[in-house]
């Protein structure tokens, strides 16, 4: 399995009008609080349907993007600059829970040189170990869990721990909407997103 921190929430890549109320001709804004966690629905700068859920530190944040049916998990940092494409080993658990050793990729932000771990997966990818899919497996531990670590194994960033207070409802806010995107996407769903991860082991 696969996973994806500024200190600003990464809101300003997100127009947080929501597509729901934009097709009702509304301009309601969609972001809500949950603990230490918080959700949003809009759209991407490239006009694409976007739900996500994050969680931010003092210089670093963790978000959760769904768009259609492409999973991302991004992690930024304030001080990161290393090169576009960089291949980066990232291990995650929640509390006790087996390790998933992730192969993300770096990033560079072409528009304001931000650097950031980006991977995805697709929402039908299944764990050949478990027969369940990733993204079910993701969201029950992080509903499940109290922390969630990132450890990198490969470099000198020291490890990540963030709290799950609150992600419970944070993830059926976010589960919500990624339910109405893919209501609003039906019959004729085209899917534009990378080529999706795969876990190392």
């Amino acid at each position: 399995m696969r996973p994806s921190l500024t200190t600003a929430l990464l809101a300003s890549t997100i127009l947080l009008t929501s597509f729901a109320a934009q097709a009702a001709g509304t301009a309601d804004q969609n972001t809500k609080h949950f603990g230490a966690w918080m959700t949003s629905a809009g759209k991407a700068d490239n006009g694409v349907p976007m739900c996500v859920a994050a969680l931010n530190g003092t210089d670093r944040s963790l978000f959760i993007k769904y768009n259609n049916s492409a999973l991302s998990v991004q992690l930024f940092k304030s001080n990161w600059n290393f090169p576009n494409t960089a291949r980066i080993n990232v291990n995650v658990q929640v509390d006790n829970a087996p390790i998933l050793y992730m192969e993300a990729v770096g990033i560079k932000d072409a528009t304001d040189g931000t650097s950031y771990i980006n991977f995805t997966f697709n929402s039908d990818q299944v764990d050949s170990a478990t027969g369940e899919r990733y993204i079910v497996e993701f969201d029950n531990l992080l509903r499940s869990g109290l922390n969630i670590n990132f450890n990198f194994p490969d470099g000198t960033e020291p490890s990540w721990t963030g709290s799950l207070n609150g992600s419970n409802a944070a993830m059926t806010e976010f589960n919500s909407c990624a339910g109405i995107l893919n209501a609003l996407a039906q019959p004729n769903i085209q899917a534009a997103h990378p080529a999706p991860a795969q876990p190392t082991r």
